[in-house]
This record gives structure tokens, sequence and C-alpha cells, in this order.
């Protein structure tokens, strides 16, 4: 935004990205249910394809 170059640990930035992308989905999900779609599960260790075979 400004010009200037920045650095960061790699930690930082790797929280940032997933912080900043569960906000987006939560963002989408609020969207859909307000369009009258439910989303369904959105929390990634409870999605279908993540699910135990038995």
């Amino acid at each position: 935004m400004d010009g200037k170059t920045r650095t960061s640990p790699a930690r930082v930035l790797l929280v940032h990205m997933f912080n900043h992308q569960t906000h987006h989905r939560g963002q989408l999900t609020t969207l859909l249910n307000q369009m009258g779609v439910d989303p369904g599960v959105t929390d990634i260790p409870w999605l279908p394809a993540l699910q135990a075979t038995a």
C-alpha cells in the first residue's frame, strides 16, 4: 500500500492465511444462509470426504 517491502516470519504469515480463509468462509456461509441455501457442514474435520469409513 505504501510501496515499502516488509518481511515477517513464515509462521506469522501462515497463521494470517488460515485466519483470513476462515473469515471468508464465514462470510460466504452467511450470504448463502441469507439466500435460503443450506451450505451444510463447513468445519473441515466434519466434511464428508474426510470421514473415516468403517
